[in-house]
Order: structure tokens, then sequence, then C-alpha cells
């Protein structure tokens, strides 16, 4: 070798503080490279665990509906036969015959009813197989007397079970105490009960419960009515204890608790993360910044829908009150005031009752596209509650123009709103308002005065 290429090979090496400093940089390089992997990995974990929850939230929720929605119309079904004993106590055979065998048509679940005067069994329907138990004392049957003398002492409907029925299968046994009604038609003395046995497993099926169990880890708790303290009575016990979606079925005068565990494997496969991805962290880098903007906008989603209420599309309580909170530090600051509507729907729970949930759930989207409609751009309407809304109204100071678009909101929900069955539905709503001129109330000074005057206006109106 020459001089000169000597020379110009000695002048290609590295330094060993340059080879160092390259050496540092290749290492951060791989270190900022596999902790931006190993934060992506982690946040795709988060993501997959709250899809997996949502999708858990809505077919719970769902469920929950059916479940409530037929044992609601099966409890409903005894109403008749009630009010006919309050009225006419001198029940006999033949009259309780005919309305049994009425009741057995139109409750596809039920499978005994019976009336008990002063706690005496003495008629049942069917009676074929249940002559045994004709004559029986409730008070004889410690299994049964704890449950009767609470149904009494409520003076209302109490649901007790599930347990083994004699006959097969599993019942729920549902006893509503009976007063004879006065000649003013008020409350006279105490006449007996009212039972009926309810096919649990008829109830479940026809409710999807039994189908849901087949596709998602589900359970069950709160025999009698006692809910999360009631032993668990359908799915694996473990269920609660794996953080399971959880959501509560109401009963009179108690309720159920249905548990349902996430199913991870229902999240799509970018979000399901295998141990591989870490390795190819490293090759993969330059897809870093694109797998970064697609997480921080499904991040971005996920706040939004946070914020804002799935069934109606409106802002929700978090929303408005950030918005509440910003109109009532400007109006602090000088600027101009605002006013506050609280919107109470008036019987909403009789259209669930009387139409199912599906007639309230459209009830509540047309209330809410009127409301929209009847304010302005700079207005924002939020649904705070089940049937409760809330209007802000920016620059309205005065009590006569808080008065007027109340009036305004009142006519636009006065219309019959119609099913989808081409019936109608007549909703009336309670509204209150408060202004907030100068800043000087609190938040939840002018929240509670706005719904004070709609409840002032709500019992004016014997709502």
């Amino acid at each position: 070798m020459t001089q000169r290429a000597h020379r110009l090979s000695l002048s290609l090496r590295s330094s060993p503080a340059e080879r160092a400093i390259r050496a540092a940089v290749v290492l951060s390089l791989l270190v900022v490279v596999q902790v931006t992997t190993e934060y992506i990995v982690r946040l795709q974990g988060q993501a997959a665990e709250e899809l997996a929850r949502a999708a858990a939230t809505q077919q719970l929720a769902v469920l929950r509906a059916q479940v409530e929605g037929e044992l609601a119309s099966t409890l409903h079904l005894t109403r008749g036969m009630i009010a006919h004993v309050a009225i006419h106590p001198d029940m006999t055979e033949e009259t309780f015959r005919a309305l049994a065998e009425e009741l057995r048509l139109e409750g596809r679940h039920l499978r005994n009813l019976g009336l008990a005067p002063d706690n005496v069994l003495r008629f049942v329907h069917p009676r074929e197989g249940n002559e045994a138990a004709i004559g029986l004392r409730y008070a004889d049957l410690p299994e049964q007397w704890e449950s009767v003398q609470a149904a009494i002492e409520l003076g209302s409907t109490l649901v007790a079970g599930p347990f083994e029925l004699v006959q097969g299968g599993e019942g729920l046994a549902a006893r509503t105490p009976i007063h004879v009604r006065n000649p003013d038609r008020s409350q006279g003395r105490y006449w007996g009960l009212a039972s009926i046995v309810i096919d649990v497993d008829s109830l479940f099926e026809a409710a999807g419960v039994h189908e849901v169990s087949r596709s998602w880890p589900l359970a069950m708790r709160g025999r009698d009515g006692l809910g999360m303290e009631g032993d668990v009575f359908l799915g694996d016990p473990e269920v609660f204890a794996r953080e399971p979606v959880l959501m509560s079925v109401p009963l009179p005068n108690g309720s159920w608790v249905l548990a349902l565990e996430l199913r991870r494997d229902l999240a799509p496969a970018h979000l399901q993360v295998p141990l591989v991805f870490r390795l190819l962290g490293l090759l993969l880098g330059g897809v870093l910044a694109t797998l970064v903007v697609l997480l921080m906008r499904a991040r971005f989603r996920n706040r939004q829908l946070a914020l804002h209420d799935d069934l109606t599309g409106l802002p929700n309580l978090r929303y408005v009150r950030d918005r509440l909170e910003r109109l009532h530090r400007r109006t602090r600051q000088g600027g101009e005031g605002f006013a506050v509507v609280s919107v109470d729907l008036d019987g909403f729970k009789s259209v669930n009752d009387a139409h199912g949930h599906q007639a309230g759930d459209r009830v509540l989207g047309e209330v809410a596209r009127r409301l929209r409609d009847t304010t302005r751009v700079t207005d924002m309407v939020a649904r705070v509650g089940g049937d409760e809304f809330l209007v802000l109204l920016p620059g309205i100071v005065e009590r006569d123009d808080l008065e007027r678009r109340v009036r305004e909101l009142s006519l636009a929900l006065a219309d019959p709103i119609a099913l989808e069955d081409d019936g109608t539905i007549e909703v009336a709503a309670s509204i209150g308002g408060a202004l907030c001129a100068r800043g000087e109330e609190s938040i939840d000074d002018l929240l509670q005065a706005a719904d004070a005057r709609m409840y002032r206006r709500k019992r004016s109106r014997g709502r």
C-alpha cells in the first residue's frame, strides 16, 4: 500500500469519540422506537379494552331492557284481577276461573295464579294438580311466610325467587296484598293476597337471556330481589369477580344485577396486539407516525362520544356543565348574561310501561329534535337525565324574554308524537328557567332555581 493510500484509509476511520456518539445515537433511536412501540402496545390494549367494554355495555343494555319489559308485562297482567277483588271482595270459584283463564291466555310465562283471602289459599288456577295446595295457610309455611309478611308490610308487589318448582323448572313468585276499596274508592281493610308463579325459563328465553349466554359469559344475581346482596341464580358466579359490565334490572321493591364479562376477542384485529409486534417495532419505525395519528383520532372520537348522549345525540351533563362554567365565568368578568332552562317530561314512565322502551326512545328522540329546532344556533340543548333536558340561552337576561322562550319550548313539545305503529302519544313537559345577569349566583344555585320553578309548574298542573 502506498503512503497516500494509507493516509486515506486512516482518514476514513472514526475516532473513538465519534464512534461512541454514533453508537449512542443509534442506541437512542432503537430505545425511542422500542419505547414508542411499547407505548403503542399499551394504548392499543386500552383501546381494545374500551371497545370490548362498549360492546358488552351495548349488549347488556339491550338484554336488561328485554328482561325488564318481559317481567313488567307479565306482572301487569294481574292488575285487573287485583282491582276486581278490591271492588268485589266476594270472589266465587266461577269468577276466579274466568279471570284466571283469561290471564293465562295473555300471559305466556304464567304457571299458576292464586288468591288467598286472609292469607289462606282458596283459589288456584290451574286447579288440576294443585288440589293439595287449596286451604294452605301461609302462616304455616315458614319458607314462604317471611316474604308474604314483607309484601303485606310494603303494601305492594314483592317478587321472590327464582326457586325450584315441584312440577319442575324454576319459578318466580310475585305476591301482591289486596285491600278492599271503600265506597269512596279509598283503601280499606286488608283482604288477602294475590300470587302468581312465573316460569323463569320461559321468561328468560323470551327476553333473550339464553341466547346471549351462549355467546357471552353472563351471570345474574339478586335472588328474592336483593340485588348485589342476593345469591347468583344464573351463570357462573366467577363472572362477578372478573371486572364485568354490571347493570341493575329493577323489580317491584327490589332488583336483580346482570353481569357480562368482556369479550376482548371482539375487538378489531389491529387492536389485538401480538407479541411479535414488539419485534416488528424495531423495523417498522416509519409507520409509527401513522399509528399515532390513527390512535389520536380514535381517542379523540372516544372523548367526543363521552360528551354526547348515545340515544339523542345531544350533549350530555358533562359537556353542558363545561359550557355552563364558561358562560358563568364570562358573565362574572363583565360579559353578557345567560339563562338556564330545565325541561322535565310529565308521565314519561307511563309511556315505557304502556308502549315499551322502543316507544320511549322514540319520544326522547323527537323531544330532542323539537328542542333543537326551537332554539338558536348559539343555544345549547342537552340531555342530563332519563327524561330531563337542559337548555342554555346565552344573551337572555330579561325575565320577559325568558318567559317567551319557555312558552316557545312548551308549544314545540305540545303536539302529539307519532309512533311506528301509527299511534300517537301526548307528552307534556314542565319547564322552568333561571337568569344569570351578573354571575353573582353559583352554577348550582342557578340549576336549583331552574329546577324549583320547573317543579312548581309541575305541581300546579297536578303532574
